[in-house]
């Protein structure tokens, strides 16, 4: 148990292998927040300021890469080593 730097926990995300979980704030802030399984932040990603925020967030299957899906019409996806987007793709 712990708590997570956000202002309405939208939803969570355990990656495939349950070494981090991926979690997002309130559809009105855009805000995808990893944790360790004992309460370490270990990245905090956001996109911008000011708008709706997180709309779905996905794995893949490695636990290396995460899609985020958000209501500015843009999928993003992260790798586990920085935290920070390699694509993004309009959706």
């Amino acid at each position: 148990h712990f708590n997570a730097d956000t202002s309405d926990l939208d939803d969570l995300a355990w990656s495939p292998d349950g070494g981090t979980i991926a979690v997002w704030d309130t559809v009105l802030a855009y805000k995808l927040l990893v944790y360790a399984p004992d309460g370490r932040q270990l990245a905090r990603y956001v996109a911008y300021e000011s708008a709706l925020g997180v709309k779905s967030v996905a794995w893949c299957p490695s636990g290396q890469l995460i899609a985020v899906g958000s209501y500015d019409q843009m999928a993003r996806v992260l790798n586990h080593v920085t935290w920070k987007p390699f694509a993004e793709y309009n959706h």
